[in-house]
């Protein structure tokens, strides 16, 4: 079973977009989300494409460069995926 962590998304992201580990490295942005001073999600930024990982309820949101919504699910599911090779972006 895939362990959920902000690596095993991180690295799952970039290679859903078939990056290199270098410019992920290179060019991934990454910000905590803290509501009412309590952290509640991280949000992964590149090229346009955002995955948000809403820790508590270990949801992920993709949106792509236009906004929209592509992919909302469990984010074990999100790491399933990969290993599969299902491509969500």
């Amino acid at each position: 079973m895939a362990v959920v962590n902000a690596d095993s998304l991180r690295n799952t992201f970039g290679g859903q977009l078939q990056l290199s580990q270098a410019d992920m490295e290179e060019r991934m942005r990454e910000t905590l989300l803290v509501r009412n001073g309590i952290y509640c999600a991280r949000r992964f930024t590149i090229d346009g494409y955002t995955l948000t990982w809403f820790v508590e309820e270990n949801q992920i949101k993709l949106t792509g460069p236009d906004g929209k919504l592509l992919l909302a699910t469990s984010a074990i599911a999100f790491l399933h995926q990969q290993s599969s090779g299902r491509q969500a972006a």
